[in-house]
């Protein structure tokens, strides 16, 4: 229930706002709030790092890799379709 209250918020904001940077901000605030006070503070947490830490780390950072390079592929960051969603850049 509270993922569903979140996200109606940020959807709501963005949809007021016309924008989505004022959900990322908050996004960014909430994520500051939850892993600096509420996470370490949590008795039934483990913080170790074991093999399933590491594990979903390696695959986050290849598939991060692959990622960029599929984005670079398909001309969104460094091609014209990049400056297709850009107001006013031709």
């Amino acid at each position: 229930m509270f993922y569903f209250l979140v996200d109606s918020m940020l959807g709501l904001t963005a949809y007021l706002t016309d924008s989505i940077l004022p959900g990322i901000i908050i996004h960014c605030i909430g994520l500051l709030v939850f892993f600096s006070l509420i996470w370490p503070n949590d008795p039934h947490r483990n913080l170790s790092h074991d093999a399933w830490f590491w594990m979903h780390s390696i695959q986050a950072a290849v598939f991060a890799v692959f990622s960029v390079f599929s984005l670079y592929e398909t001309d969104w960051i460094d091609g014209a379709a990049h400056h297709a969603y850009l107001p006013g850049v031709r």
